[in-house]
């Protein structure tokens, strides 16, 4: 009787191991399908924090009758009112000069002068934790003429957080400049020119309106003055949003040739709120060519 029974404890061992593993497993399952269930916003009670936004595939953007190629975008527009903003309106000579990452205190100051001297507005989109270090460069960046717009608070790569941070990031960045300079801004440009619909939503939420580029000469590289300048003129066009950076030498020795290049060819320069005010919603207007390098 003994090998009997042990054969039989050794079943029964056996049996209980194979409940428990199909026990464990289905309640592994189930767990994983709640997680999968569970929304954005039920994530971040469940975390109490933001978590990180899991980048979804962008629906396409192209609008097959009016003959847009691969990868152009076109300004995008709730009602009449613009979200998200490529190019001006191509009916005008507008050229809009925009500088991004600043305030830099002694550099910012050198580019005014400059602006001044050329007779340029412009439109600076400046990180709010610099905003509060330098308040007094952005006050008199704003009562030179030129339009102050938001470029997050940190600077970070708002594709990867929730929207709770995005709207974060621009609050944070508007209650700076408004400290600053008494204007709260109307103009976002998320950094890396990143638009998912997220980073769109909580703009749109805020009361802004998104800003992107149509040329960029990468100009943040330093591949030359004279570089810079030719890639712009190159592919320079009426209502063109040129994306300069705030901090770049070769910036800087670039700008006078190129104002007096375009003001040649019949270019006037203005603030991205007036290039706005020209543009009308049943425009579509396709990005043009961005230089990476």
């Amino acid at each position: 009787m003994r090998p009997f029974s042990i054969r039989k404890n050794t079943l029964d061992i056996a049996i209980v191991s194979i409940v428990l593993l199909a026990i464990l497993t289905a309640s592994k399952n189930a767990e994983s399908q709640r997680l999968q269930d569970i929304t954005p916003r039920a994530k971040i009670q469940k975390q109490g924090k933001t978590p990180f936004y899991i980048p979804q595939k962008e629906e396409p953007g192209a609008i097959p009758t009016l003959g847009l190629k691969k990868n152009e975008r076109v300004n995008v527009w709730k009602g009449d009112k613009i979200l998200s903003l490529w190019r001006g309106d191509s009916r005008y000579k507008e050229i809009a000069l925009t500088f991004d990452d600043g305030p830099h205190p002694q550099f910012t100051r050198r580019l005014l002068e400059l602006l001044k001297q050329l007779d340029a507005k412009a439109t600076f989109f400046v990180v709010g934790k610099k905003v509060d270090e330098a308040p007094a460069i952005v006050a008199q960046t704003l009562a030179d003429g030129h339009e102050i717009a938001n470029h997050t608070y940190h600077h970070i790569n708002l594709d990867k957080v929730g929207q709770l941070a995005v709207e974060e990031e621009i609050r944070l960045c508007n209650e700076a400049v408004k400290r600053a300079c008494g204007k709260t801004p109307t103009l976002f440009r998320p950094p890396g020119g990143h638009h998912h619909a997220h980073i769109l939503s909580g703009a749109d939420k805020l009361g802004m309106q998104v800003i992107l580029w149509t040329d960029d000469p990468a100009d943040f590289a330093k591949p030359g003055a004279d570089v810079i300048l030719s890639r712009i003129m190159k592919e320079v066009s009426s209502g063109s949003d040129i994306l300069l950076h705030d901090g770049i030498e070769q910036t800087l020795e670039m700008l006078p040739e190129l104002v007096m290049q375009l003001r040649h060819d019949g270019y006037r320069f203005v603030t991205l709120s007036e290039m706005i005010r020209h543009t009308e919603s049943d425009r579509a207007i396709p990005k043009i060519k961005k230089f990476t390098q």
